[in-house]
């Protein structure tokens, strides 16, 4: 039901109501419908902002952060020029020279220029969601002028069978019945996405931080009537002896006017009297208070987010804050890729079907904008530039895909390879281009020809072939595959003969090219012939492969591997891998098995897989752990099974990491005593550093402390590498100490590597796989290892000997570079005190820890001796 209202209700509505022209102006900005309230957020159910506000800031384009953003924008826009390209057979386009729209878009009107008109396409796009160009035309109906319109003076009208008919343009608002109806073949109408209210008009990005500039614009305005109020926020005054009544009405306008007087304008900061006691009390907040610098910020960062413009290149607050000049021109590149780049062609998409094919008949031509001119992505340029090098100097490009990836011309002459000597020039459709020879008045003889005279006399006698009398100094050409490893050939002397490819090395030679045709046939028929693989078996014919081994292949390949790089002590024991020992040696098989891992078929690798059947057919059997570490190397399984060869090395390396715990203690004892109080402070202090901040190589007191001592002995055994400000030893040896800590911490040293055999197995650049690669290869089983750790300790803790007597039991060291020395014992025979040397029979050291003696007698320096335990028994 009508809700009633007096005659004097419906006067003042009548009176209240907005013009047409009102209406129609805030039409674009007061959003009235539920479905505007989805899409623009300023007028929800937590808060309307009546129409008032909005008409403060009209289209929102007047704010100072939007126009810092436009004007980037705008600019930018403009950099590059927009020109008519053709395509072409290729698939590829080419630039269509003085085409009129080019002249047209360079100036569109004899008061707007193209920048003109880019800075209105970009603002109108941005405030609107529109622009629209008016074609003018001459008398013959072309298109002469293009005139920019102001969008928020059109209206796109439309019907229920098209989306658009006609144009309403109304120059003075609508009123007084001006508007005109332009037809939409006189209109080029460019969108901004698409309106979800109206699908005829195009989206304005603006309209949705309509809210937030109303913001900036209060603080602004805030903020100036402090500046011009002297700062002074608003007050209340009221008299503190209010027993008579407080200020009558005239002196309370008394006191105001005369409180403005003396605080505002030209006498800001005057002094005061009022008669009687007075309270001031503020009752707004400081410029502190409202903290007005990042309540500017929040608009900022929206704007320019909808916009597109990075706050940096734009200037604002919100982005200078973190503003470098790599960020700047690595978000100049980001914003031309992101925002411009799909901004150009979607301008050119419109003026392409709006105007050139309509009104310049040109339906195979299309306008796109020159981004070539755009120094933003002239690193890009300069990127497909070297990729099109490298294209063409790796011969799977021809020059002219890499001339037109360039954007420059190329032509048919361009459509070749380039190719190292050892490949062949081939043009694109596979065929080797025909090379003229060039004229001469002696033709110069062909290789080919003096490598047939060489084998002129070999020639003669393979075969029963008459030779012309007088030989001819050109080979007659004969078509041959390049694939072919054998082909046929007419030599100087009327023979045809068979020659290799590759070496040009004849190999036989027949009276007429059938027979040599037929021979090649031959050849070629007893090479594809399959021939008996004898694998597994002898008399088997399967492809030699692990799958079609008796023998299973070792599961865990990482187990192996592990083996190898991180226990080196059991990975020796296993000696070549073969018995009796060969130049194929078990490492050779473990890389033979990493690379058939790999996909590798290649010869050797066949031959491994053979090698490998007759091997397991020997040692299936092994159960002990040499046997068992040989067959891994191998990649087999013994009959005992995984689980128990896994079993056999597990057990052992237990042995390995006691042995392993006792000389890094010994070892770190000897390093440490050269080693004075003060540095190993100092070293410890860096080790306590380092590890503190948890990285992912950890350093140790040892690793520095032989680092050290490196740096010591370098110091003075290589004087040529000491820099000239190194003041002294200690100063060269710690300065290798923080560069060994430097490439724990980054994964790499600042100059060349060095002392990588100490660094963790897991450091990319270690060179050592783990501590046990300076502990001495003493040969022990499982079930003695408590005996033989006992007879390792008494070794390390002996000292050198000063002089020794017969009967002695003493020790040496044997080096076996590349591996680690070996320890060997023996009883002192015979002392020659002039020499200073001392012969001793060797006693080998057995598993079970017990010694053997044998019948080999070794001179040894006494200073290189050790005297140990009497090892007898």
């Amino acid at each position: 039901m009508a809700e009633k209202k007096s005659r004097v209700q419906r006067a003042v509505e009548f009176l209240n109501a907005p013009t047409k022209r009102q209406e129609q102006k805030y039409s674009n900005y007061n959003q009235s419908s539920s479905l505007d309230r989805a899409v623009y957020g300023y007028n929800t159910d937590s808060g309307y902002w009546p129409t008032t506000s909005l008409d403060d800031i009209g289209d929102g384009s007047n704010n100072s952060a939007v126009v810092a953003c436009l004007n980037v924008l705008a600019t930018s826009f403009a950099e590059p020029r927009p020109l008519v390209y053709q395509d072409t057979d290729a698939g590829d386009f080419e630039f269509v020279k003085e085409h009129p729209i080019v002249k047209l878009l360079e100036r569109p009107n004899p008061f707007t220029s193209g920048n003109l008109l880019a800075h209105y396409i970009v603002t109108s796009l941005s405030a609107y969601g529109d622009a629209y160009l008016y074609k003018n035309r001459n008398q013959d109906g072309n298109v002469v002028e293009l005139v920019p319109l102001m969008p928020n003076l059109v209206e796109p009208k439309g019907n229920e069978d098209t989306l658009i008919t006609h144009f309403k343009y109304s120059p003075y608002g609508g009123l007084g019945g001006n508007s005109i109806v332009v037809p939409t073949n006189d209109i080029v109408h460019i969108r901004n996405g698409i309106d979800p209210n109206n699908h005829r008009r195009g989206f304005a990005p603006l309209k949705s931080v309509l809210r937030e500039i109303l913001g900036d614009e209060a603080a602004g305005q805030y903020a100036a009537a402090l500046l011009h109020n002297m700062a002074v926020p608003g007050v209340i005054l009221s008299p503190k002896d209010d027993q008579m009544g407080g200020p009558s009405k005239e002196e309370a306008e008394a006191i105001s006017a005369m409180y403005k007087q003396k605080f505002g304008g030209k006498n800001r900061g005057a002094p005061m009297v009022l008669s009687g006691a007075m309270n001031v009390e503020v009752v707004s907040f400081s410029p502190d208070q409202m903290n007005l610098a990042e309540l500017r910020k929040i608009p900022e960062e929206r704007v320019s987010a909808v916009l597109g413009v990075p706050a940096i290149l734009a200037g604002l607050g919100a982005g200078l804050d973190a503003a470098t000049y790599n960020n700047t021109r690595e978000l100049r590149e980001f914003f031309t890729e992101q925002k411009l780049v799909p901004l150009w062609k979607s301008v050119a998409s419109e003026l392409t079907h709006q105007l050139l094919r309509k009104d310049f008949s040109s339906q195979e031509l299309h306008i796109k904008y020159n981004l070539d001119d755009v120094r933003a992505l002239s690193q890009d340029k300069d990127d497909v530039y070297k990729r099109m090098n490298t294209a063409v100097s790796g011969g799977w490009v021809t020059i002219g895909e890499a001339r037109k990836q360039a954007g420059l011309k190329a032509d048919e002459t361009h459509e070749v390879y380039l190719r190292p000597l050892n490949m062949l020039e081939v043009s694109a459709d596979g065929k080797r281009p025909v090379q003229e020879q060039p004229k001469e008045e002696e033709p110069k003889e062909d290789p080919i020809v003096e490598i047939a005279k060489q084998l002129i006399d070999k020639v003669l006698t393979t075969g029963g072939a008459q030779v012309d009398s007088q030989r001819s100094s050109v080979l007659k050409p004969t078509p041959t595959a390049l694939n072919e490893e054998k082909y046929v050939a007419e030599m100087p002397n009327g023979a045809w003969c068979i020659l290799d490819h590759d070496t040009n090395d004849v190999i036989k030679c027949y009276e007429s090219e059938s027979q040599a045709n037929e021979a090649l046939a031959r050849m070629k028929k007893d090479e594809k012939a399959p021939k008996i693989t004898n694998f597994p078996r002898s008399g088997d014919n399967q492809s030699i492969a692990i799958t079609n081994s008796q023998h299973k292949q070792f599961p865990d390949y990482n187990y192996v591997k592990n083996l190898k790089e991180e226990w080196p002590e059991i990975w020796r024991r296993a000696g070549t891998g073969g018995n009796p020992p060969t130049a194929f040696t078990g490492n050779d098989a473990f890389n033979r098995w990493g690379k058939y891992r790999s996909g590798d078929r290649s010869g050797s690798v066949i031959s491994w897989v053979k090698r490998r059947e007759r091997f397991m057919n020997r040692h299936k059997g092994n159960n002990r752990l040499n046997g068992t570490i040989a067959v891994m190397k191998w990649g087999g399984v013994t009959k005992s099974g995984v689980s128990s060869m896994k079993k056999i090395v597990n057990e052992y390396k237990k042995v390995i990491r006691e042995r392993r715990k006792i000389q890094e203690v010994l070892l770190l004892e000897i390093e440490e005593k050269a080693l004075s109080d003060k540095v190993k402070k100092s070293l410890r202090k860096k080790v306590e550093d380092h590890n503190a901040k948890n990285p992912k190589h950890r350093a140790t007191l040892r690793m520095l402390t032989a680092c050290y001592n490196r740096g010591l002995a370098a110091y003075q055994n290589n004087p040529g590498s000491v820099r000239g400000n190194v003041a002294g030893p200690q100063q060269w040896a710690m300065a290798r100490v923080n560069g060994l800590l430097r490439a724990l911490r980054t994964g790499k040293f600042k100059r060349t590597a060095y002392d990588t055999d100490l660094l963790p197995s897991s450091h990319p650049l270690s060179s050592k796989k783990d501590s046990a690669s300076i502990i001495q290869e003493i040969n022990v089983s499982t079930e003695e290892a408590d005996a033989l750790a006992q007879v390792e300790m008494n070794s390390a803790r002996s000292e050198k000997a000063d002089s020794v007597k017969i009967g002695d039991p003493v020790s040496w060291s044997i080096s076996k570079d590349p591996d680690p020395p070996s320890t060997v014992h023996g009883i002192v025979t015979s002392v020659n005190n002039d020499k200073n040397t001392a012969t001793m029979m060797v006693w080998a050291i057995i598993e079970d820890g017990s010694h053997k003696k044998t019948d080999r007698s070794v001179v040894q320096p006494i200073s290189k001796l050790r005297k140990i335990k009497d090892f007898r028994s």
